[in-house]
């Protein structure tokens, strides 16, 4: 290689004609990414933690949340300085009405005066903005009389186990997550079961059948697909796909005598909606999979004779099954943390779901229905949020754990 060869060459990769460079300035340039890439790196890392920490604290005040029931009538107590040392601290405390156990009477925090005739809930806020007591001076508060043993409000197998979500409603609320499992898993379970397949069958097609000309339009449109936003496909859901499902399930009562009806909120519609979602990620990531498998396997297959299906199926499927398993598990994840779909076109109704027909509510709907403001900041329920979202980190991290597991066992390497 002659020497102005190599200052070309050297131009294309410097920009400089091979004059030296600051050996100090490029030493400075070098530390200032590595400094940029690791603040890069802890921000994230900072994030994350920071939001586990969020999460985890208030989910344990959602179960560190106890009630006390007491009598609505107010009753006012005198104290002494003695008696107020005396008294029980009740942190993070809800009284509710002894008469209807969904008014709350008062959340914050207590002291519980035993007196001759009962225990008196004297808020801490009162007691506070009166000032500070003298040795043998009293002070006269109002609280209320406790009618009934101090409970938790909501405890950890009656949240694991309990059949029955009714946290806003009722005379007795209920805060059982089994029924916004189910909902998640059956709207999940429908979108899987459309998307899975259908995605898998576009990958092979453009990855081994499609000619280059076709693969350029076709790829494109579905990853545009994947940009449209999620309250589209549930308005979607809403205006198309109920009407369509109502359609075809009148038309299957006409011919074979049955009795399928859909809701006007359903989980179908809603699960179909988010199959559509989650198809471009199924398609795109099991394509580019099918096409990272050797062409040397594909040649050697057809020289033995196999046909095209054959090659597709039984050489290049298997081949690339760690790529594929990928995308599937991480199309399942976002269908399950999959929001603005369902809390349009999957209703509001948390009961046990098993109806594909009638409506559902998931984790993610429960979610936007406690932060449009019908529930107080400072209750129970505003506070059963964290503990839903607890519920649903697990889930997400317990497939992201998955996957790992399912890519090492199938991981196949080539030269």
């Amino acid at each position: 290689m002659s020497s102005e060869e190599s200052s070309k060459k050297l131009k294309a990769l410097t920009g400089t004609a091979g004059r030296p460079r600051n050996r100090r300035l490029l030493h400075f340039r070098e530390r200032l990414i590595k400094l940029f890439i690791l603040g890069c790196a802890i921000f994230s890392v900072a994030t994350t933690v920071a939001i586990i920490f969020v999460l985890s604290s208030e989910t344990l005040s959602f179960f560190r949340t106890n009630t006390s029931v007491a009598s609505k009538s107010p009753a006012t107590v005198t104290l002494t300085k003695a008696q107020l040392a005396d008294a029980t601290e009740l942190t993070n405390w809800r009284v509710v009405d002894s008469e209807a156990h969904a008014t709350t009477l008062k959340d914050g925090d207590f002291k519980a005066i035993p007196t001759d005739s009962g225990t008196i809930l004297v808020s801490k806020d009162q007691i506070s903005s009166n000032g500070e007591q003298g040795e043998n001076e009293t002070l006269k508060v109002t609280g209320w009389k406790e009618t009934g043993a101090r409970r938790p409000e909501v405890s950890v197998g009656d949240f694991l186990g309990g059949p029955e979500w009714n946290p806003l409603l009722g005379k007795e609320k209920k805060f059982g997550i089994w029924p916004l499992i189910s909902g998640t898993l059956l709207i999940t379970a429908i979108a899987a079961i459309f998307a899975l397949p259908i995605g898998l069958i576009t990958a092979i097609f453009l990855s081994e059948y499609a000619h280059d000309r076709l693969r350029n339009i076709v790829k494109p449109i579905l990853e545009v697909l994947a940009g449209i936003p999620t309250v589209v496909f549930g308005f979607f859901a809403l205006t198309v796909l109920t009407p369509g499902l109502n359609w075809m399930g009148e038309l299957y009562n006409s011919l074979f005598e049955g009795g399928v009806v859909f809701d006007t909120y359903n989980a179908m519609a809603a699960g179909l909606a988010v199959g559509i979602m989650i198809l471009p990620i199924v398609s795109s990531l099991a394509e580019d999979a099918l096409r990272s498998v050797p062409k040397s396997l594909r040649d050697g297959a057809f020289a033995l004779g196999a046909t095209r299906l054959d090659v597709s199926l039984r050489v290049v499927v298997p081949a690339a099954l760690s790529g594929i398993m990928a995308s599937f598990l991480l199309a399942i994840t976002r269908a399950v943390g999959e929001t603005m779909i369902v809390a349009l076109a999957a209703g509001g109704l948390a009961q046990m779901a098993y109806d594909p027909t009638g409506p559902a509510q998931t984790m993610t709907a429960y979610m936007v229905q406690i932060f449009l403001g019908d529930a107080p900041a400072t209750g129970v329920e505003y506070r059963s949020s964290y503990a839903v979202a607890a519920v649903l980190f697990i889930m997400t991290l317990g497939l992201t754990i998955t996957g790992n597991v399912v890519l090492n066992r199938f991981r196949e390497e080539y030269e």
